[in-house]
């Protein structure tokens, strides 16, 4: 699992299509909810639980994003698009938000998620396992600041149309604050995949 993670989060390091970036990143990412879901322990299939519906809110927002970018300037080539936060500032604040989620930074939830991953995988003994896993995130920011900077920062010399579907953009926004919330509200929400667990080990 943590292979798999390790070689995604390379190939999207070396990706310039936004979309397979994305692609990449799930693979990436899928591979750290099987590490935890591997673990078989309470702890470890509780945080591959939790990682699995925040990665699915937060990448979900990504996806939406990638889409509303290809939609308004018809390319998706990362290196010939750039500095379109202001022109397209909710769908910039949302992909950030979803970003930082899928990076693992404090308070969102995907900083838990990920952090219960690392530690369940120590708890069983794995360290040098838990010590892939921590490069493999390092790569995974350095990948999704790479993308977030190569589409909304720098300088615009594309053109893009003014037209775009509010529904989308708003979605996108919607996704980026339930990632935040998630991690703000962590506390009462783990109550929910401890039930799911407490069932399946009864």
């Amino acid at each position: 699992a943590v292979i798999s993670s390790l070689i995604g989060a390379a190939a999207a390091l070396r990706e310039k299509n936004i979309k397979r970036i994305i692609a990449y990143s799930t693979i990436s990412q899928i591979g750290f909810i099987l590490l935890g879901l591997a673990l078989v322990g309470k702890i470890g299939l509780l945080a591959g639980l939790l990682y699995f519906v925040i990665h699915a809110v937060a990448k979900t927002g990504l996806f939406l994003g990638a889409g509303i970018v290809e939609q308004r300037c018809k390319e998706s080539n990362l290196d010939k698009l750039g500095g379109l936060a202001k022109a397209m500032p909710v769908t910039a604040a949302g992909f950030l938000f979803c970003s930082l989620s899928i990076m693992g930074f404090p308070p969102f939830g995907g900083f838990y998620a990920k952090l219960m991953v690392i530690l369940a995988t120590v708890k069983e003994g794995h360290f040098w396992i838990a010590g892939l896993a921590i490069f493999t995130a390092i790569l995974t920011m350095l990948y999704l600041f790479r993308l977030f900077n190569g589409i909304f920062l720098g300088q615009r010399e594309i053109s893009f149309s003014s037209k775009g579907r509010g529904s989308m953009v708003a979605c996108v926004l919607f996704l980026g604050i339930v990632s935040l919330a998630i991690g703000l509200f962590i506390g009462q929400l783990l109550g929910l995949p401890n039930i799911a667990v407490a069932q399946i080990f009864r």
